[in-house]
């Protein structure tokens, strides 16, 4: 068992009103989420639950609906700031 606490610098839960906000690996080990990066721009966290600590991902402003490929290799998400309606 692992317990892991996220703190978001903005709420994920007000992301997850309108967004997938959260993504957790297939093999259980990282947790992928959004939250507010140095600024006012989305970004994308990774997580690794053997560590107390989550990495921004450079390049994942305005990310949005995280997700992992099924062997947990790759993430892949939205991306808002690019999306065409």
């Amino acid at each position: 068992v692992i317990h892991s606490k996220i703190d978001p610098v903005s709420k994920i839960a007000d992301e997850a009103l309108w967004h997938v906000a959260l993504a957790i690996s297939p093999d259980g080990k990282r947790i992928a989420y959004v939250d507010q990066g140095a600024g006012t721009e989305r970004m994308l966290y990774v997580h690794e639950l053997s560590t107390s600590q989550a990495r921004v991902i450079p390049g994942t402003e305005g990310a949005i609906d995280p997700f992992f490929s099924p062997d947990g290799e790759s993430l892949g998400y939205s991306d808002h700031n690019r999306a065409q309606c």
